[in-house]
């Protein structure tokens, strides 16, 4: 942008600096189309997204994440081609400035799997195109993802989601119930119920599909 200024009775020209744009770049890593197009039409057009690209393979994205420099790199943690972790890696290494958001088939992923992996948030493929957009501009800007309200599943109660992390961290029912203050009878019996609502048949069982729908962070 220019600007003319009079020096002496003749204008002359004034470098003005640029204004800074604040508007995030955004590139997709994903290998199914579907999932690419999908965001796309779930971000909309909002006025704080300046560019956005997608990749359908890792080779691809690494490579447009270290010429474009994103601000936010969405990565499908169901690529084939590379590790979420190995990616996220690569990434920081290219783009150190920008942030990446992993995108799940689970409903919740705790945050210390989340920066573990070397992410700054993650987003559910279920969820609305209101929380998607919101999840990318504020991971885009360097802020924490919205807190999302979360609904247990499989019908399970807040008390036995407790019990399910409690046996997860080695408790025995008689630990659980002083714990809790409950009776043994009643850590059983709600034991029972949990291994009921996940379909399993004991705590080993009950784990495995705690961690697998992300219920133990």
């Amino acid at each position: 942008m220019e600007a003319l200024t009079m020096e002496r009775g003749y204008p002359s020209r004034l470098e003005v600096p640029e204004l800074e744009d604040k508007r995030l770049g955004v590139l997709v890593i994903a290998s199914q189309e579907l999932v690419c197009y999908g965001i796309r039409v779930m971000l909309g057009r909002p006025d704080w997204l300046r560019r956005f690209r997608v990749a359908r393979t890792v080779e691809c994205g690494t490579e447009l994440a270290e010429s474009d420099r994103p601000d936010v790199t969405l990565i499908d943690m169901n690529l084939a081609d590379a590790s979420t972790e190995a990616l996220c890696t690569e990434l920081r290494r290219v783009n150190p400035a920008g942030r990446l958001v992993l995108m799940t088939t689970a409903e919740h992923m705790p945050r210390r799997s989340v920066a573990g992996m070397g992410a700054h948030g993650y987003l559910g493929k279920g969820w609305s195109a209101r929380e998607v957009a919101e999840c990318v501009e504020r991971v885009g800007r360097g802020l924490e993802p919205a807190r999302r309200s979360r609904t247990l599943p499989l019908g399970l109660s807040g008390r036995q989601l407790e019990i399910l992390r409690l046996l997860a961290d080695g408790h025995t029912n008689d630990e659980i119930a002083v714990r809790l203050y409950l009776s043994r009878n009643t850590v059983k019996q709600h034991a029972s119920a949990i291994y009921r609502k996940l379909d399993v048949r004991n705590r080993a069982g009950a784990i495995g599909v705690a961690q697998a729908m992300g219920l133990l962070s």
